[in-house]
């Protein structure tokens, strides 16, 4: 690959922090290129359906990407947004301050606003094993990010809150957490 002056031509502009695109070349080319990048790489996919076989494709060869899906009601308040959407772009948003490969993405996606990083990470809340911590701060930080307090967690985003116990279905998680 290497022989190529145009693979040599994206990496050269990769590292030089320039913004790249690749027009005339096959999906499986540009996935496996993205896949051999050092640096965090967003790739645009058409739609939903390129974006999922670029995200496996890129993924197979040992990377970490994660798909970043867009609002599912972009004319809608964000109260009326899906608690599953939200909580998957902050799963992405999240995991892209941590090291993440690079992102997987429709241009409608990119048409949307973004928290700035430093915000998104301040509301951000972490907590440990056997950490003593105000239930009721968290509980309304929850709500703030979007959760729903719920007598009984049925999807990712909600809470529930019984005296000191708190139950939360994150993101990344397959059950929720207490």
């Amino acid at each position: 690959l290497k022989d190529f002056a145009t693979y040599n031509q994206i990496v050269q502009n990769s590292r030089g922090k320039k913004n790249t695109a690749a027009f005339g070349v096959c999906k499986k080319q540009k996935a496996f290129v993205a896949g051999v990048l050092p640096q965090f790489v967003l790739f645009v996919a058409s739609d939903y359906v390129s974006a999922q076989e670029i995200l496996n494709q890129i993924n197979s060869l040992g990377k970490k990407y994660m798909y970043l899906p867009p609002k599912e009601e972009v004319l809608v308040s964000n109260k009326g947004a899906s608690v599953s959407s939200r909580a998957l772009r902050s799963q992405v948003l999240y995991a892209m301050s941590n090291g993440l490969d690079g992102v997987v993405t429709t241009p409608e996606a990119l048409c949307q606003k973004y928290p700035f990083k430093n915000s998104f990470l301040a509301n951000v809340i972490t907590l440990h094993k056997n950490d003593s911590t105000d239930i009721f701060k968290v509980a309304k930080g929850l709500v703030s990010a979007g959760y729903s307090q719920v007598d009984e967690i049925t999807v990712m985003g909600d809470f529930t809150r019984r005296g000191d116990i708190l139950d939360v279905y994150c993101p990344g998680y397959d059950n929720p957490v207490r």
